[in-house]
């Protein structure tokens, strides 16, 4: 039996011309669930700034909250959708946002939505629901394998919603302020994780962002600053990690940084001593630590710097040289601590319009200013432990502070939900 040859007479009289092939096509976009997070969070989850809509200004502090993020990713990653909410467990507030990511190109696009809700009150007095929606769109251009350029162009509504508790509440209209802007990095990073909160290498962040009031042209806030983090081996998994940062707000409206404490404090504690100054035409406000053995507003201004150094000794880790089943000993770090800062108004620390020199002495019919002589810069030493607690990185730090050369008496605990600085 001889067989035919490839392109005779197959069937019927059939030859190669009537064979056909399928042109190639891409695959068809599949998404599958990427992660799924239900967590006790209280993190900011919008944005850095916060709106000043109180008489007597104080951070917004979210508490901890219960938190759902789902992530959903295609079969290649190219594209990535992320959503998530935050549900108060006194049912006060709800949060969300939603995120979608195109990352099949070398410039990446991302598109974000946010919502977040706190309750306050209005520079009038009045109790008061706030809200901010913010709209964000990101690209991301890589020009090596360790740094970027990233730009952010978003539109912001701060709205004030008054609770009707007597006749002018009932009366006041809502308070809406529209933001729109952009933000330039650009962004160094070539560190190596060696475990949890440890790395090795350098990560370097610069930028200038810009906030212009849509209402009011004229109403323009500025902010340059940097973040640089270095962390260097001393032997095997001990780090000794630096932090330097610095940021600055100028223009017709300004933010004030509020220096003092860490970031996801669970009980954080606001020093209302120390006041703001009122010529600045602060339309924002923002947390400026680490600071430790301080409460927040130990020092305020448009400006600020501040070092951090410390050496993560993961104890176990070190020990045995070897992975260990358990995630808390596996984790658990002691890290001894030095921070040392200022935040400022004017060309310096040093400057006389810095408001933690003043106190204001308000007896009708007499208003005094007293003027102090104080140290600008402050600092903090003590010690913190580290470690994962039922899949959460919690860190505990006590710290004493250091100002006008003095030691404080009484340290200062921490119990924070975040990593590195």
């Amino acid at each position: 039996m001889v067989l035919p040859k490839f392109g005779s007479s197959l069937k019927n009289g059939a030859n190669k011309n009537n064979i056909k092939l399928t042109s190639p096509r891409f695959y068809d976009v599949t998404f599958f669930a990427d992660q799924l997070v239900t967590q006790i969070d209280n993190s900011i989850i919008n944005t850095y700034y916060q709106p000043i809509s109180s008489a007597g200004a104080q951070l917004f502090n979210p508490g901890l909250n219960g938190m759902f993020k789902l992530g959903m990713v295609d079969l290649f990653e190219d594209y990535r959708f992320v959503g998530g909410l935050r549900l108060s467990f006194d049912l006060s507030g709800l949060d969300y946002f939603l995120s979608f990511e195109t990352l099949k190109k070398r410039l990446d696009h991302k598109f974000q939505f946010f919502r977040q809700s706190r309750a306050g009150t209005s520079p009038e007095g009045y109790s008061a629901r706030s809200l901010s929606h913010e709209v964000r769109y990101i690209a991301k251009y890589p020009i090596s394998q360790t740094s970027s350029f990233r730009l952010n162009i978003f539109g912001r509504q701060d709205r004030d919603v008054y609770r009707a508790n007597n006749q002018a509440s009932l009366e006041a209209p809502d308070r809406i302020t529209n933001w729109a802007g952009f933000k330039l990095e650009y962004i160094f990073d070539n560190s190596v994780p060696k475990g949890l909160n440890l790395w090795n290498g350098t990560k370097f962040k610069v930028f200038y962002e810009k906030y212009v009031s849509v209402e009011n042209s004229d109403v323009q806030m500025n902010v340059l600053g940097f973040d640089l983090r270095h962390y260097e081996k001393i032997h095997r998994q001990i780090i000794w990690a630096t932090r330097v940062s610095a940021n600055t707000s100028f223009g017709p409206a300004k933010v004030v940084y509020y220096l003092g404490g860490v970031e996801n404090w669970i009980t954080p504690r606001f020093n209302n001593d120390i006041s703001t100054s009122g010529d600045q035409n602060y339309i924002f406000q923002a947390l400026a630590c680490n600071l430790r053995g301080f409460e927040q507003n130990i020092r305020n201004g448009n400006t600020f710097a501040v070092i951090n150094t410390e050496i993560r000794f993961p104890v176990f880790q070190y020990a045995f040289n070897r992975p260990l089943r358990s995630e808390f000993l596996h984790n658990f770090q002691v890290v001894p601590f030095f921070d040392i800062g200022s935040a400022w108004v004017g060309d310096n620390p040093y400057s006389e319009d810095n408001t933690f020199n003043q106190k204001i002495i308000d007896i009708k019919p007499i208003r005094a200013k007293v003027i102090n002589v104080r140290d600008p810069i402050v600092a903090g030493f003590g010690g913190g432990l580290r470690t994962k607690l039922l899949g959460y990185f919690v860190r505990f730090d006590v710290a004493w502070g250091i100002q006008d050369a003095e030691v404080t008496n009484k340290p200062v605990y921490y119990v924070s939900l975040t990593q590195d600085f």
